[in-house]
């Protein structure tokens, strides 16, 4: 019975003892267990989104996404990329317009991470080369076979100098890739989108770095060579 009343008082203490101390310093162990799990929480957040780029990362190397000197385009951001490790890449930015080829002289840097959430739209997939579309509209009372020659003869003109590198190049992702890709020759489609109107399309190789160029040349020539020469429309 002694120990037993021993043992209930000495229970009562401790029990006490808790509840004053709580009492006392309750406002101060609360706000210590909230750093704490603030700390906590960081910590997490901050290994979270470092395994998360890194695993990006290594999705981007497995899967050859993307290299440097590649025009890429993921989220809402578009450029050449410039550097590249395990946690970051950054792009030279160009125009969000798939149309536009011109740098807008700013860097942006993003995480890898992004590369397990987004899409990656990679415009240099033949080592450096793509295809580019120009889409030239027309008249129905325009000649438009004369202007299908035309533009024709310009682009290849202009695209002989890369024509062969480009269908090595061809040959070669082809033949990695195991899948058959188009001609590298330039092609023109002939559309009529609505009553009275042609688009003529045409779809032809250059460098990465020459596509603003080229398409400029192209259709600088063409209206040089076509609609200044009223006698070859009709």
């Amino acid at each position: 019975m002694r120990l037993r009343s021993i043992g209930y008082v000495r229970s009562v203490f401790f029990g006490l003892l808790l509840v004053g101390l709580i009492y006392i310093w309750g406002e101060q162990v609360h706000n210590f267990a909230v750093s704490l799990f603030a700390i906590a929480f960081a910590l997490v957040f901050s290994v979270k989104e470092l395994c998360s780029s890194f695993n990006g990362s290594m999705m981007r190397f497995r899967g050859n996404i993307y290299n440097l000197g590649d025009r890429i385009e993921i989220g809402n951001m578009r450029g050449d990329v410039i550097d590249m490790n395990i946690f970051s890449t950054t792009i030279l930015e160009v125009g969000h317009d798939a149309k536009s080829h011109h740098h807008t002289g700013r860097t942006v840097v993003f995480p890898n991470s992004m590369i397990t959430t987004h899409m990656v739209v990679n415009e240099s997939f033949i080592d450096h080369f793509y295809f580019h579309n120009i889409k030239i509209p027309l008249s129905i009372e325009d000649n438009w076979q004369t202007a299908y020659e035309v533009l024709l003869s310009i682009a290849k003109e202009e695209c002989t100098p890369y024509l062969e590198l480009a269908r090595k190049r061809m040959m070669e992702t082809a033949k990695q890739k195991s899948i058959v890709l188009p001609s590298v020759e330039p092609r023109i489609i002939v559309q009529m989108p609505e009553p009275e109107k042609i688009n003529l399309i045409l779809r032809f190789p250059g460098p990465v770095h020459l596509k603003g160029r080229l398409e400029q040349t192209i259709l600088r020539k063409f209206l040089e060579t076509f609609f200044q020469k009223p006698s070859e429309k009709k």
